[in-house]
């Protein structure tokens, strides 16, 4: 039995049976980084393996998935997303080698409300075709945001960076004597 989530329910209601069990009873993208699980690889180094999406938004696009799990943005380690992006850099060359499209998106999705359906820390490479039929997330005409609410929202965001670099001095600095 595939188990009882909406995922899995989906999954099978899609043709893909019981191969994917591992998406409701672990995760998926470890069984392919361990060799478990089959995947097209395009690309693997020390800390990341590449694949093809098997649900692709274009022609060429790649996955790419570090070695070690982390669950989101918010939960990965600085050293793995640093080789996560260094191999998207590399990849994205691979793929304007041999494909030749007119762009590319990088996409990455934390938690359910961004529609992350693998919780898996992963990077999307979208190679862009003129007319693919890819919409942008949101209008590319957006009014332009009141100075005033940016300022609130800036200040918020910097009052934690400030934050956060005042405990992190600290911890680094070791116990008072």
């Amino acid at each position: 039995m595939c188990g009882h989530t909406p995922l899995a329910s989906w999954l099978l209601a899609f043709g893909f049976g019981c191969t994917l069990r591992t998406m409701t009873t672990g995760c998926v993208f470890c069984s392919i980084v361990e060799g478990t699980a089959a995947a097209e690889r395009v690309y693997e180094d020390d800390f990341v393996v590449a694949i093809m999406d098997i649900h692709p938004a274009t022609a060429g696009h790649v996955l790419v998935i570090p070695r070690n799990h982390s669950q989101d943005l918010w939960h990965i380690g600085r050293e793995d997303a640093e080789k996560a992006m260094a191999a998207a850099v590399r990849i994205a060359g691979m793929i304007r080698r041999a494909l030749g499209p007119g762009g590319i998106n990088l996409v990455h999705a934390t938690g359910h409300a961004a529609w992350q359906s693998v919780f898996h820390f992963h990077l999307h490479l979208v190679p862009r075709y003129e007319d693919d039929g890819l919409v942008p997330p949101w209008p590319l005409d957006q009014p332009r945001g009141e100075e005033a609410s940016l300022r609130v929202v800036a200040d918020k965001l910097r009052s934690v960076s400030a934050g956060a670099a005042a405990t992190q001095a600290s911890s680094q600095a070791g116990p008072a004597g």
